[in-house]
């Protein structure tokens, strides 16, 4: 999966690599050096998740382990930094890392979190960080962090939102914050968010996507706000948010990306290097869904650069790279996934 300029993938044998940007410590390596090459993390893991220069995975007996910034103890654990993996929880089956915070289920499907809560994103019905797991709620089956809010399934397909409500982006109709879980929707079953919009697949397989909008992350054809659930689309299975862009897997295979592409985060290839630092709307960006490829299994946005899973289990990447997040060795951008980089392993 693709953290915020750095990566980590967890190989089937159980074991975690990571490599891209390592001054938070988030690769887990004892240094806070950059690599362009995947870099072994640790072994014996089921899942795993990372933002914002932190990394937890979660091995098979349920405890939790972590490295990287603690500035609002969202390790769980007291300490500035922690350079190399260190157990912060145990009891846990999931996990999903916002900026600041971090949710968590328990295989009861209780759902936890802990870290900062100035924008309500923890659920607990307080603005109070919290250095500990604190209980949000039961019957979850499935969570999803953004930069300041939080996302959450429940085993009835039921969706609930909380936090951060700039530009509609929990999906209730409102642009006001919660501070607990706050009903959304019925019969969903996969979610995905970043720091701007959100997205969600009903059971149906229909797309639907809500919040910011400006680069077209919604890919509903626009560029303005939407503050309930749109649908931009049928047939999919799976979903990824990144910053201001979005993926999407069909159900034959086919990958799909939409939004901004100043770094050709979408592989369109159409990205001009001249607007890598320009913040405005490009020609580029792309307001509605573009076919990228087919014979993918998984994808996941980052930041400004992607990762694609064949289903030969080959591992392919594009966009940024400027932190060597790419994992080929070197630090130029990857515009187009007609011509993508394959991970180089160890």
């Amino acid at each position: 999966m693709c953290g915020e300029e750095y990566s980590l993938v967890l190989k089937s044998d159980g074991s975690v690599w990571t490599w891209g940007s390592n001054e938070n410590h988030q690769l887990g390596d004892g240094t806070d050096t950059n690599k362009s090459i995947p870099i072994l993390f640790g072994t014996g893991f089921t899942k795993i998740s990372s933002n914002n220069g932190i990394t937890l995975a979660i091995k098979a007996d349920g405890t939790i382990w972590g490295c990287g910034s603690n500035p609002y103890q969202q390790l769980g654990i007291g300490g500035v930094y922690f350079a190399s993996p260190k157990q912060v929880a145990s009891g846990f089956s999931e996990i999903a890392v916002g900026t600041f915070h971090v949710l968590a289920l328990k295989s009861d499907g209780t759902l936890w979190a802990w870290g900062r809560n100035a924008d309500g994103q923890l659920g607990d019905g307080t603005n109070e960080d919290r250095s500990t797991p604190v209980l949000i709620g039961s019957n979850f089956k499935s969570i999803a962090a953004g930069a300041l809010h939080s996302m959450a399934l429940k085993s009835d397909g039921s969706l609930w939102t909380w936090g951060d409500n700039f530009n509609g982006k929990l999906g209730d109709g409102t642009a006001e914050d919660n501070n607990v879980p706050t009903f959304v929707g019925s019969s969903f079953s996969k979610i995905a968010t970043s720091s701007f919009h959100s997205l969600a697949i009903k059971i149906d397989g229909s797309l639907w996507a809500w919040g910011s909008n400006f680069y077209g992350g919604l890919g509903d054809g626009t560029k303005l706000p939407k503050y309930v659930p749109t649908n931009v689309g049928a047939d999919y299975k799976s979903v990824s948010a990144g910053a201001d862009f979005s993926l999407a897997l069909k159900s034959d295979g086919t990958l799909w990306a939409w939004g901004r592409n100043h770094y050709g985060q979408l592989g369109t290839g159409g990205v001009s290097p001249l607007l890598d630092f320009d913040n405005s709307f490009s020609q580029s960006d792309q307001l509605n869904p573009i076919l990228i490829g087919s014979d993918y299994k998984e994808v996941s946005a980052g930041n400004s650069h992607t990762m694609a899973i064949k289903n030969d289990l080959t591992l392919w990447v594009w966009g940024s790279n400027t932190h060597g997040q790419l994992g080929n060795g070197k630090t130029g951008n990857q515009y187009s996934s007609a011509n993508p980089t394959q991970v180089i392993w160890e």
